[in-house]
């Protein structure tokens, strides 16, 4: 009977022992990208009313959420427990359909460091630089101007950040975006 008792409390401290302590107590999330996910035109050349020539720079809106991963998760206003810092980004480059020949995508792969503070239970904007001004005025983008057409690829954008209380527990987040670089037609005012 005493041996029955041990070892029926030894299950019962076993079982509450498999509780996954190691479990965030919240989820970050890509809730959004780019308005809805739509995909970016990436125009190549943009020519002002003036007539002046300039490459647009690419920002793209990224759309963070940190939610409670359990309804019984209670903090106290202004802490920064569950808060989430975003440390940097990564984008590499890929063919969506065939690989255009003699293009290397890997020379316009990319890492930026920024700082955005995703607040628990709250949700943050990041916007981030997409398309590198380097890789528009690299042929072939640089020459959509004038052979037109377009040019279709996919970016695979990897999010890192950290809870706040534990800054190199590193996570990583991961979405990606389709990018059609062109020469679209300028608004003129």
């Amino acid at each position: 009977m005493r041996r029955a008792a041990i070892f029926g409390l030894t299950l019962a401290l076993l079982g509450l022992g498999c509780e996954d302590t190691n479990q965030n107590p919240f989820i970050v999330r890509v809730s959004d990208i780019n308005n809805g996910g739509s995909a970016l035109l990436a125009d190549v050349l943009n020519i002002d009313e003036q007539g002046i020539i300039t490459v647009p720079t690419e920002l793209v809106p990224v759309v963070l959420t940190n939610r409670p991963y359990s309804g019984s998760i209670v903090t106290d206003p202004g802490t920064l427990w569950y808060d989430f810092q975003v440390k940097r980004y990564s984008v590499r480059w890929r063919f969506i359909g065939p690989a255009i020949p003699g293009l290397d995508l890997t020379q316009f792969d990319h890492v930026q460091d920024t700082s955005l503070l995703v607040p628990f239970d709250g949700e943050a904007t990041l916007f981030a630089l997409l398309v590198p001004v380097s890789m528009k005025t690299t042929s072939p983008f640089v020459d959509l101007p004038m052979t037109g057409g377009a040019i279709a690829l996919t970016a695979d954008i990897d999010l890192v950040g950290a809870p706040t209380l534990d800054i190199d527990n590193e996570m990583h987040l991961a979405v990606s975006l389709s990018v059609s670089f062109a020469d679209y037609a300028d608004e003129q005012q």
